[in-house]
């Protein structure tokens, strides 16, 4: 909860956490979710967390921001998240991004047996913009697919050519 038991556990153990944001909580995040303007509020809400986080003993090495696509989000907060990853960076953290097969990915209300195909694209973009880690549900293909777009970026300064890609 808010009290911040996970960053506690966290500290003790020396281990990586993940802060993701989400609006509200899971049973209600998708109730017509409503933002001024969604990166402002993810830099606020991340900047309060770094601190709390920091406050309670995180260390620095430990923390990686996830912006929680599909969490309280509407498709057009996604869309902008995706673009401007880049924005999120400035923190210094490694950015987390799962989208697998999320319905803001839906075509004509297809279901998520359908969204390989939009997931595989949109996660070239994520990397493009900046993300670090990629949470995946199939994991095989995103792994062959980065395989594939790490060499061809490799010459051409982009962020994926620089991590590892390993499943």
């Amino acid at each position: 909860g808010e009290k911040g038991e996970m960053f506690e556990i966290a500290a003790l153990f020396n281990c990586p956490i993940v802060v993701m944001h989400m609006q509200g909580n899971p049973s209600i995040m998708q109730n017509e979710p409503i933002y001024n303007n969604v990166m402002d509020e993810l830099l606020l809400f991340f900047e309060n967390k770094i601190k709390k986080a920091k406050r309670i003993g995180i260390k620095d090495n430990q923390i990686i921001i996830d912006p929680g696509i599909g969490f309280g989000k509407n498709i057009i907060d996604n869309d902008i998240i995706i673009n401007r990853i880049k924005d999120l960076k400035k923190f210094g953290f490694p950015v987390l991004i799962g989208l697998s097969r999320k319905s803001f990915l839906n075509i004509d209300d297809d279901g998520a047996e359908y969204r390989l195909p939009a997931t595989l694209g949109m996660t070239v973009l994520a990397v493009q913009n900046g993300a670090d880690i990629i949470r995946a549900h199939d994991v095989i293909e995103t792994y062959r697919m980065l395989s594939v777009m790490s060499r061809l970026f490799q010459n051409n300064n982009t962020h994926l050519s620089s991590h590892e890609i390993r499943p």
